[in-house]
């Protein structure tokens, strides 16, 4: 009986060897599969970041572009409209008042009410186009100038100049003081800052 127990016991503990090596082979295929998955998840994982990366360096690429874009419209709106606004206009329509301007400048190159940020501009010039023979700087003489500098251009800063026609009034008299609106021929020219 001792020798069927030995017998029997021998062959349980093979069956058990042998039940032992096939589960650790299972495991190991179990274990190449699972590794191949997690591999194939990563190499997914990161085209998908890949192709998400390429997108976005696409769509940024000319972000600076549109941005310098959007600000140029602004500008030629301001530019537009500004020959109307109380600052400039004669009481015409696209009409500038000269003497205005002379104070203007004044008024931005002055410590008094700084109006050098009222716009949201890179320079702002108001140039005498016809008749003027002249390139020169407006103070106090206006017969020998072309040119009123309300806002300057920053220095370094890149700007894209834009300009609109106006006309550009101002009282004169004659000599039996008869007053009247000497009108000529301008135009405002704006500047955008280029954003880096």
């Amino acid at each position: 009986m001792m020798g069927k127990m030995l017998k029997s016991t021998r062959s349980d503990s093979a069956s058990n060897f042998n039940m032992n090596i096939q589960t650790l082979t299972k495991s190991k295929a179990s274990q190449m599969k699972i590794m191949e998955m997690s591999f194939m998840i990563l190499a997914l994982f990161l085209f998908f970041v890949m192709v998400g990366l390429f997108f976005l360096a696409s769509f940024t690429s000319d972000l600076k572009d549109r941005v310098n874009l959007l600000y140029r419209q602004g500008t030629i709106n301001t530019l537009v409209a500004l020959s109307g606004t109380p600052e400039f206009t004669c009481g015409e329509s696209n009409c500038v008042d000269l003497d205005k301007m002379i104070v203007l400048k004044g008024m931005t190159a002055g410590t008094g009410a700084d109006y050098r940020n009222f716009w949201n501009l890179g320079s702002l010039k108001v140039i005498r186009v016809y008749p003027s023979t002249t390139q020169q700087e407006c103070t106090t003489n206006l017969n020998n100038c072309n040119t009123i500098t309300i806002k300057e251009k920053e220095i370094g800063n890149n700007e894209i100049i834009d300009w609109t026609f106006v006309s550009i009034c101002r009282k004169e008299s004659t000599s039996d003081s008869f007053v009247y609106d000497k009108c000529e021929i301008g135009r405002i020219a704006a500047g955008t800052v280029e954003k880096k």
